[in-house]
C-alpha cells in the first residue's frame, strides 16, 4: 500500500462510514487500501464520525450542532462525482440544498413527518438513477438492487402510485451496456410483487426518528 496521505475530511468521513454503518460487513483492511489510510488514521476518522467531531469551516451552519439533527454521510460515488465536476442533475441539486455539507461530505437533517414523506417519494427515482448509471459490480448498484427486493420498496412505490416492476425494467433498458441476456423483473427481484403481501404502514419500519446511527467497530 502506498504511503498514507492527508485526506479531505469528506473522504475521511466516507471511509469511517463504510465501517460503522448499520449492517456493514466492510473489511477495515480493504477500506484502508481503498482510501490509502493506515489503521491509526481510520480509527481516528471513525472516532471523529461517532463523536460528531466534524470540520466546522466558514460554511458550517450552527443549526447543525443541535441535538435533534441527524448527520448522514453521503455515499462515496456521489462525492467522487462532485469532486470530478460531474454534471449529473442529482449531484448539482445537492449544492442548492441548505443541509448539504461538502466539507464533511454529508447532509445534516432534522427529521419530521414531511421530511420522511419527501425522502420516500424521491427514493424510487434515486434508485432508478443508480441502476441506470452505475456499473453492475459497483457497491451502490448492488445495494440498490438489493433494496428493490424489500417489502419497504414495494410499499413506498404503492403509496405513491409507482409501478415498481416497470420502474426497474425502464432502468435496465436505459443502461448503456445492457447484459447479454436480460432477466425478467421477477427473476431479478425474486419476490412476489403482489400488493396483497404488503399491507403495511411506514410505522412498521421504524420511521420514528429514533433509529440508531452507529454500531460498535472492532479491528481483528
Amino acid at each position: 500500500m502506498a504511503a498514507p496521505q492527508k485526506l479531505h475530511n469528506a473522504q475521511r468521513m466516507s471511509a469511517a462510514w463504510r465501517i460503522v454503518e448499520p449492517l456493514s460487513n466492510a473489511n477495515p483492511k480493504v477500506v484502508m487500501r481503498r482510501y490509502n489510510m493506515n489503521e491509526r488514521q481510520l480509527k481516528r476518522a471513525i472516532q471523529d464520525l461517532v463523536d460528531g467531531n466534524f470540520k466546522r469551516g466558514k460554511n458550517w451552519n450552527p443549526q447543525w450542532d443541535h441535538d435533534d439533527i441527524i448527520h448522514h454521510p453521503m455515499d462515496s460515488i456521489v462525492m467522487t462525482d462532485i469532486e470530478n465536476g460531474s454534471a449529473k442533475g442529482a449531484d448539482i441539486d445537492l449544492f442548492m440544498d441548505p443541509d448539504f455539507d461538502p466539507e464533511n461530505g454529508m447532509c445534516h437533517f432534522k427529521w419530521g413527518h414531511d421530511e420522511v414523506i419527501k425522502l420516500c417519494e424521491a427514493l424510487p427515482y434515486r434508485l432508478l438513477e443508480i441502476v441506470r448509471d452505475s456499473k453492475k459490480e459497483d457497491d451502490l448498484y448492488i445495494e440498490a438492487v438489493e433494496f428493490m427486493k424489500t417489502p419497504l420498496f414495494f410499499l413506498i412505490c404503492k403509496a405513491f402510485g409507482i409501478d415498481s416492476p416497470s420502474l426497474l425494467e425502464n432502468a435496465l433498458r436505459c443502461r448503456v451496456k445492457p447484459p447479454a441476456k436480460t432477466k425478467t423483473t421477477e427473476e431479478i427481484l425474486s419476490v412476489d410483487t403482489s400488493t396483497s403481501e404488503f399491507s403495511l404502514s411506514l410505522d412498521d419500519f421504524g420511521f420514528t426518528g429514533d433509529h440508531p446511527l452507529f454500531g460498535q467497530t472492532t479491528f481483528n
